[in-house]
């Protein structure tokens, strides 16, 4: 059966460090954060469904999203979010 959903964590997997720590400017999007999300919204362009699954506050991953100009995945690419 094909699978139609990627849910992916937050910290050290979108990008490098815990953001609640180093807040949204200093989490690190280098080469291999980069690439992974660039991998993720080619597989959204291919018809799969991206979601976040954190422990994390909803608030800090949402400032990476918004501020961090490194991030190649924007929030409207995930489809649903469970953040907390």
């Amino acid at each position: 059966t094909a699978r139609k959903v990627i849910v992916v964590d937050c910290d050290n997997t979108l990008w490098g460090g815990v953001c609640g720590e180093e807040g949204a400017l200093n989490v690190s999007i280098a080469s291999p954060f980069a690439e992974f999300q660039q991998l993720l919204i080619a597989q959204k362009e291919k018809g799969k469904i991206i979601c976040l699954c954190s422990k994390n506050s909803e608030n800090d991953v949402w400032d990476v999203f918004s501020n961090n100009k490194n991030m190649v995945l924007q929030r409207d690419d995930v489809v649903a979010s469970r953040i907390n």
